[in-house]
């Protein structure tokens, strides 16, 4: 919370219910949406399943082989006891902490913004609604939050905790400690370091001790996936199909890749510009030529990895929507909302491509190459466009407030 600001019980009572009354609309809304789109409950059956294994008495990493890294099983197990206040519902029980989690993301927001930052953040939230109530994004995305507000409030401690969290639940919020890293005064980047690190090694030493196979096989499980078809590596794929060129789509890793001429080559040249550019942001966060602005850097290197990785999951997107409102002190008011129209527009686009995909180009894909091919190179083009605003941001001190 902004120190500044005095807490009452009357104030932190009214965040939490415009929070809850925010998320409510939402979530109404989401299930108008989720009548026409095919994947209406996103992830949670795969974390049923899961949970199903486990009450069999199977051992997450040892024996059962889960994707993700071992901070997503609170999540996952939690959702079974919540559940039985519905019923014994697994899918009501996982809503409710997503619920939970976005009602204290938008009772935050009023916390900070008040009326108008609420509805800035509801604003961005339109176009990916599934993917923050059916998706375990949000709980890693939430820590995100915390933890680059944290920082802006220079309480080291508590963002070195909450990024670690974050990590722990997704891995791909990590790209950010790359930037966040040189930020952190030097007199307190030793404690920051040991925080984020404690944590990590406190929670998967025992896991790589006891199950190493497991664990390794959580880390590698995306870096070994084909190219996804939102990526832009699918974006090239779709294009030189449009233009007569063999493309096939396979279902790889719990997701659709493509597979077309060069495929293999384009995935190690984007794995390359990706570890280049990540490396670069650091760098230039590190010499001084980027400004030092947490909110900003976050969201370049989230944008990078996005842009660059080959694989291109529309919920990773949910990381830019909610950070977005953060940059609202690190930007004039023109470019914040140049911000916020960038990331709403790119937000759309993503998910028009998911939905033309899934209704449509996956039964029929030579007809509907053009579509693709159209949208997978507008999402990468867009994503190339906010990561050149963030950067002449960054570079441009009329365009960022001082302090």
């Amino acid at each position: 919370m902004d120190t500044s600001k005095k807490v009452t019980r009357t104030s932190v009572e009214k965040c939490i219910w415009i929070g809850l009354l925010c998320t409510a609309v939402l979530f109404a809304l989401t299930q108008l949406v989720a009548q026409i789109t095919p994947a209406n409950l996103g992830d949670i059956p795969v974390y049923q399943q899961y949970m199903h294994l486990m009450r069999q008495g199977q051992i997450p990493y040892h024996g059962l082989n889960l994707e993700y890294p071992p901070g997503v099983l609170p999540f996952i197990v939690l959702a079974t006891p919540v559940g039985w206040l519905f019923g014994g519902s697994y899918a009501a029980g996982y809503i409710a902490l997503t619920f939970a989690a976005i009602a204290a993301y938008f009772g935050h927001r009023y916390w900070v913004g008040g009326q108008r930052a609420v509805l800035i953040s509801a604003m961005l939230f339109l176009p990916l609604l599934q993917f923050f109530f059916f998706n375990l994004d949000i709980f890693a995305v939430l820590s995100l939050y915390g933890a680059v507000y944290a920082v802006q409030q220079k309480r080291y401690s508590w963002s070195a905790a909450l990024f670690a969290i974050s990590t722990l639940i997704k891995g791909y919020p990590g790209v950010c400690l790359l930037g966040l890293f040189w930020i952190i005064p030097a007199a307190y980047r030793r404690r920051y370091l040991s925080i984020f690190a404690g944590i990590m090694v406190a929670v998967l030493l025992p896991v790589a001790v006891l199950a190493p196979h497991g664990l390794w096989y959580a880390i590698t499980y995306h870096t070994g996936r084909p190219i996804e078809y939102e990526a832009t590596g699918g974006a090239i794929g779709f294009l030189l199909h449009w233009a007569g060129q063999p493309l096939q789509i396979f279902f790889s890793h719990g997701s659709w890749s493509v597979m077309y001429t060069g495929e293999k080559t384009v995935g190690f040249l984007s794995s390359i510009l990706l570890a280049l550019s990540l490396g670069a942001i650091s760098g230039l966060v590190k010499l001084n030529r980027l400004a030092k602005q947490p909110a900003l850097i976050s969201l370049l290197l989230l944008t990078a990895y996005m842009l660059l990785f080959k694989v291109g999951s529309p919920q990773y997107f949910i990381a830019i929507l909610m950070l977005a409102p953060l940059a609202s002190t690190e930007l004039t008011g023109a470019s914040y909302k140049q911000l916020l129209a960038w990331c709403l527009g790119t937000g759309t686009v993503i998910w028009l491509l998911f939905i033309t995909f899934f209704t449509k180009a996956r039964l029929a894909t030579t007809s509907y190459a053009p579509i693709l091919a159209t949208l997978a190179t507008a999402r990468a083009v867009l994503l190339t466009c906010i990561a050149a605003f963030l950067i002449v941001a960054l570079k441009t001190p009329k365009g960022v407030h001082k302090g």
